[in-house]
């Protein structure tokens, strides 16, 4: 089995049309000089072009519409570009050295220039970039560039904006970067014979070692601090490929299986993985269970209002088999209880292979945390195997006559008052995808917590649909717009919606499909902002990476 992509082209070897392997076609007309003309992709959204007598592009207007005008000097250069859509309009211009080094660009009210000393446009002998200076909103960021004397072609340094000093560069004799001055030792970056990294050592006294196969991989990679490791990773590889089959850290390996496209197709991933399903089974009760020995019933009414704090009372789950990663426990009392009386020194754990015989389990051996819900979690330090887990409550009132008095504060319906979570040790992933090797299924599989996730694609296009946790929805050129986890899917219509647990994201763009704006739950975020901030470029980068950008530099959120 193979994705196959198939190319169609004219007499004069112009790329006419691309068939993907799931039968996606993008077709291309060009006019009499070969030139690209009319692009129309698989949803039939058409991108034209025209062009000047030389060649230049003249214009353009793309799937959503934006027509796009561009003016060029005399020497072909740019000199500025228009787009227009509705009411929204943007203008750039462009401005050159005699040798067509660029001087500055301006857009919108913002400049960015190009070798500045002294604010005089300082022409470079070697037309190198020296320094570039970014003004918006009323302040200048400057980032300086310095070159090896005895090597100009070698960058020596880079002064950031607001940095007191140049992050310095060395080099070895084969031009190879060799010493970022403060960040490494000297001479702390090393190389073998065939121009591999051998070697970092860093400043600190961290280095990190790398050897190789006889194919140039990565076989091993050593992390020392002082001496010692700190982390060790081995590396196997299918043949004839470049796709990593084993991961092995010293004490665990991580393995990887591929189809016969090179796509991976399962990935076991060793470690520790709380589920986030309760484990089921049976639940049980045990009323005037005093030393917490007595067998469990497991045939009460479920639905019943029972309080656990009262008659040394037991709940309890039979898990029909052996449980083999018990972790954590939830004891969770109805809305109208919160708060109540039970205390980590008035409850015991035990557990039990046959509802015979129990054994308790250590206080030492489990955290209890009691939240403002009256949730109770017991997380046990370490996790455990049995088939009957009971939780014991030693609250046990009686009157003159030893007769046992109701004064629970705990209360709840049976089947709602425990919760048991395993603790897994792997989990092992699996993917299926379509001829064109997108992703149709993703298959977590931990003890007993196992999801699959079924990715939809809207009709005649590569465009994600859903990947069965959120479902997504696309402007003409593709951009994402909506994103949803509560939705409704009629064919390619996608509804959104709202409610408790939804989470709901909307992203607007400008002219040139650049993000401009996120919205998430109503909350308004400033990508734009974020950009300025240092969190990378906007076109392209990930939308949670601005989230996260704006959480580390507490960057403030509007209502929209």
């Amino acid at each position: 089995m193979h994705n196959y992509t198939q190319y169609l082209y004219d007499p004069n070897g112009n790329q006419v049309q691309m068939i993907a392997a799931n039968g996606l076609v993008t077709k291309n007309s060009y006019d009499e000089l070969n030139r690209l003309i009319q692009q129309f992709d698989s949803l039939n959204k058409s991108t034209t072009y025209t062009y000047d007598p030389v060649g230049n592009r003249t214009g353009m207007t793309d799937r959503r519409g934006s027509q796009w005008v561009y003016q060029y000097y005399a020497n072909n250069l740019l000199k500025q570009a228009d787009v227009t859509n509705g009411n929204d309009s943007y203008h750039v211009e462009y401005t050159y050295d005699e040798a067509g080094n660029r001087k500055t660009v301006t857009d919108s009210g913002n400049t960015v220039s190009y070798n500045l000393k002294d604010g005089i446009y300082q022409a470079d002998p070697l037309n190198r970039l020296t320094a570039v200076d970014r003004s918006f909103d009323g302040a200048t960021y400057r980032t300086e560039y310095q070159y090896n004397s005895a090597k100009p072609g070698l960058l020596a340094g880079i002064k950031y904006p607001e940095a007191g000093s140049f992050l310095q560069y060395n080099y070895d004799n084969q031009n190879r970067i060799n010493e970022v001055v403060g960040f490494t030792q000297p001479q702390g970056i090393n190389f073998n014979n065939d121009n591999t990294l051998s070697r970092i050592n860093y400043a600190n006294g961290v280095s990190t070692g790398f050897s190789y196969d006889a194919a140039g991989r990565i076989k091993d990679l050593l992390v020392r601090s002082s001496g010692t490791s700190i982390m060790e990773q081995q590396y196997t590889y299918k043949e004839q490929t470049d796709n990593i089959e084993t991961i092995y850290d010293g004490k665990a390996m991580k393995t990887f299986t591929y189809d016969a496209n090179n796509q991976l197709i399962k990935s076991t991933t060793p470690g520790k993985f709380m589920e986030s399903t309760p484990t089921s089974g049976t639940y049980g009760l045990k009323i005037d269970d005093q030393l917490g020995a007595k067998m469990m019933d497991f045939t009460p009414t479920l639905t019943a209002m029972m309080g656990l704090d009262y008659n040394s009372s037991s709940i309890g789950i039979d898990f029909g088999s052996v449980a083999v990663g018990v972790k954590k426990i939830q004891v969770i009392p109805d809305g109208s209880y919160t708060s109540h009386r039970i205390t980590e020194r008035t409850l015991d754990i035990y557990t039990s292979g046959d509802n015979s015989t129990y054994t308790i389990i250590p206080r030492t051996n489990w955290i209890f945390v009691k939240d403002g819900q009256g949730i109770i979690t017991i997380t046990l330090k370490e996790k455990i195997a049995t088939r009957y887990l009971k939780v014991h409550v030693k609250f046990d009132e009686r009157d003159t006559t030893f007769t046992a008095e109701n004064k629970a504060t705990f209360l709840n319906d049976l089947a709602k008052m425990l919760r048991v979570y395993q603790e897994a040790s792997s989990q092992t992933e699996e993917f299926q995808y379509d001829a064109a090797g997108n992703r149709t299924l993703q298959r977590v599989t931990l003890i007993q917590d196992n999801k699959e996730y079924t990715s939809l694609y809207y009709n005649n296009s590569d465009r994600l649909k859903t990947d069965g946790k959120f479902a997504f929805i696309y402007d003409d050129a593709g951009n994402l717009v909506k994103k949803g986890n509560k939705y409704t899917i009629n064919g390619d219509k996608v509804t959104l919606e709202s409610g408790n647990g939804a989470e709901y994201w909307e992203y607007q763009y400008d002219l040139l499909n650049r993000l401009s704006k996120v919205i998430k739950n109503g909350m308004r975020l400033h990508p734009t902002n974020i950009v300025r901030m240092g969190c990378g470029k906007l076109n392209g980068v990930a939308v949670e990476q601005f989230i996260m950008c704006l959480k580390e530099r507490n960057l403030s959120l509007k209502r929209e």
